[in-house]
């Protein structure tokens, strides 16, 4: 049976940068890039139901295109590839690759699509708000080898060996007498009008709210003065200081 490789995923991100400093030929690269995705394919048929995708059954879901156009499809989230999967006349399948789709709505979540063709989840979003919280879910998948060959349930995990990310949650199963670890990761950002994106951290904050970078500072500092620092590895805290920053804008000053 053939043996998975279980790589960090995130090294897909780097591919583009690596062709361009050895300088491939289109052949060259478009033969590692085929067989980076049949790696990544892999993968996804290893991977249980219950960790690759966001919701443990496919919801009934839209998806928008900038012509107005609407499609009802039964739709879920895939964290592995980054994408939303639809179920077709029986097939499981990726979204195509279609720059017309501003966005789509799996039961009551909505995910903007980007020009990479990935889908960032809506996170904080009001009513004539000129910046949205949104959010890049990812999964890292690992694996730990049984090298002193002893039965599937009994090999040690060690927590230690996993990174912390933002929102992170572990997902611990055997596959062909090895132990993997699915990590779930979420990183937030900051979205203008004019799509500029800025990650959820004190700076990009200031850079998002330009107009209101005093009241932000005066906003931390009065948090951390009363023991409630805002930590921005946490969902919540992110979204206070989103509610905040947009009550800003709907107060003249």
């Amino acid at each position: 049976m053939k043996t998975l490789l279980f790589l960090i995923l995130g090294l897909f991100c780097s591919f583009s940068l690596t062709a361009q400093t050895l300088n491939l030929n289109g052949t060259g690269y478009a033969q590692i890039l085929a067989n980076y995705k049949q790696l990544i394919q892999d993968i996804d048929n290893a991977l249980p139901e219950d960790v690759k995708y966001n919701n443990a059954t496919f919801r009934d879901g839209t998806v928008y295109y900038i012509n107005g156009k609407r499609s009802g499809l039964k739709l879920n989230y895939h964290a592995l590839w980054g994408n939303v999967s639809v179920i077709q006349n029986g097939d499981t399948l990726l979204l195509a690759d279609d720059p017309t789709i501003t966005h789509v709505r799996i039961g009551g979540d909505f995910y903007i699509h980007d020009s990479s063709n990935r889908f960032m989840k809506m996170v904080g979003f009001k009513d004539n708000a000129t910046v949205k919280l949104i959010a890049s879910q990812n999964l890292m998948v690992t694996k730990y080898v049984n090298t002193a060959n002893q039965p599937l349930g009994s090999y040690p995990f060690n927590k230690k060996n996993m990174r912390s990310y933002y929102d992170s949650t572990s997902n611990v199963f055997f596959y062909q007498n090895e132990i993997v670890a699915a990590n779930k990761k979420v990183f937030y950002y900051l979205l203008d009008t004019n799509d500029q994106l800025f990650a959820a951290n004190r700076n990009g904050f200031l850079r998002a709210f330009p107009n209101y970078q005093t009241q932000i500072q005066g906003y931390l500092l009065q948090m951390a003065k009363q023991h409630m620092r805002i930590r921005f590895s946490k969902k919540a805290d992110i979204v206070k200081l989103y509610n905040f920053c947009h009550n800003l804008q709907s107060v003249k000053l």
